[in-house]
C-alpha cells in the first residue's frame, strides 16, 4: 500500500470479526486483518458481510486463515505488513485518540526506538495499568509488564533480525500466555530500544487475560515455560522471585499452594 506510513495489525477469530470497530480512513494508515476460522465453523451473516466489506477496502489487507493460534495470527499480520512500522491490536479494542496514531512514525524517527509502548485507557476512563513516565526504557524485567495492544513495532528491525512471536505460546496453544514477554525479550537480545510514551491510543475492558496466570495447571505451566524460554539456566531464580512477589496475591486468591506445587514440585 504505497505511501502508507503505519499498519494496524488486527487479530480476530470466527464471528469476532464483527466486533472490530469502524477503522478510520487516512492516507497515512493501512490495516491487516487476520481472520482465523476454526475448521468446520459456520460464520453468521454479519461476519460474511464484514468480510466482504473489508475485502473491498483499498486500505485493508483482509487475510483469511485456517491456522489457529494468536501468535500465528500476529506473525501472519507481520508477514503481510508493507510499511516499516506497525501497531499490534486485538478485535476488542476501541480507538481512544486516533491523533496519537499519526505521530507514532515521528516518534519512531525521533527516538530511534524499535518498539514504542503506548498507554491504554479502560472503557471507564481510567488507565489500564500503572505506567512508567514517558521516555522510560524497558529492560528484560520491566518488559514483562507490556501487553501486545500497547506495542508499536519497527517491522524492518524484526525482519532484519528474523524476530517473530513464538508460536508455541499464546492463546490457542498448550501455553496460553507469555508470548509478549518472549517477543520483547527476543527484541532486547538483539539490542532493541523499547521506549514508553505517555500517549493513549486505544481503550480496552479493565480485565485482562494476562492477569490470571494461576487458575489452571495449563496457565501455571505456561508461566513456568515462559521463564525457561527467556532466562534459560537462570529461570528458576527468576521464577522464584516472581513467586515471592506474587505470594500475597496468591494467598488472597487461594492459589498459593497449588502455584508452589506446579512451579517447584512438579517436574
Amino acid at each position: 500500500m504505497k505511501n502508507k506510513k503505519l499498519t494496524l495489525i488486527i487479530s480476530t477469530i470466527n464471528d469476532n470479526l464483527g466486533k472490530i470497530v469502524d477503522l478510520p480512513s487516512d492516507e497515512r494508515l493501512c490495516y491487516v486483518i487476520v481472520h482465523q476460522m476454526k475448521s468446520g465453523y459456520q460464520v453468521n451473516e454479519n461476519t460474511l458481510l464484514r468480510a466482504d466489506f473489508y475485502g473491498k477496502r483499498q486500505d485493508v489487507e483482509y487475510v483469511k486463515s485456517n491456522v489457529l493460534g494468536l501468535s500465528k495470527s500476529r506473525n501472519i499480520g507481520l508477514d503481510y505488513c508493507s510499511t516499516k512500522f506497525a501497531y499490534i491490536l486485538d478485535d476488542d479494542i476501541s480507538f481512544y485518540d486516533t491523533s496519537n496514531l499519526f505521530n507514532l512514525v515521528e516518534c519512531f524517527n525521533k527516538t530511534k526506538a524499535q518498539i514504542i509502548v503506548s498507554r491504554v485507557m479502560t472503557v471507564k476512563g481510567c488507565l489500564f495499568k500503572k505506567y512508567p513516565k514517558g521516555g522510560y526504557r524497558y529492560n528484560k524485567i520491566s518488559s514483562a509488564t507490556v501487553s501486545s495492544i500497547e506495542m508499536a513495532v519497527d517491522v524492518g528491525f524484526l525482519n532484519n533480525n528474523k524476530i517473530r512471536f513464538d508460536e508455541g505460546f499464546g492463546l490457542g496453544t498448550d501455553y496460553p500466555s507469555g508470548e509478549e514477554f518472549i517477543f520483547l525479550s527476543d527484541c532486547l537480545d538483539n539490542n532493541a530500544l523499547i521506549m514508553h510514551r505517555n500517549n493513549i491510543v486505544v481503550s480496552h475492558d479493565e480485565v485482562s487475560s494476562g492477569q490470571d496466570f494461576y487458575s489452571s495447571v495449563q496457565k501455571l505451566s505456561a508461566k513456568k515455560e515462559m521463564f525457561k524460554r527467556i532466562f534459560k539456566k537462570l529461570y528458576f531464580f527468576y521464577l522464584l522471585l516472581f513467586f515471592m512477589k506474587k505470594s500475597f496475591f496468591l494467598v488472597k486468591k487461594g492459589a498459593f499452594y497449588n502455584t508452589f506445587k506446579q512451579w517447584f514440585l512438579v517436574k
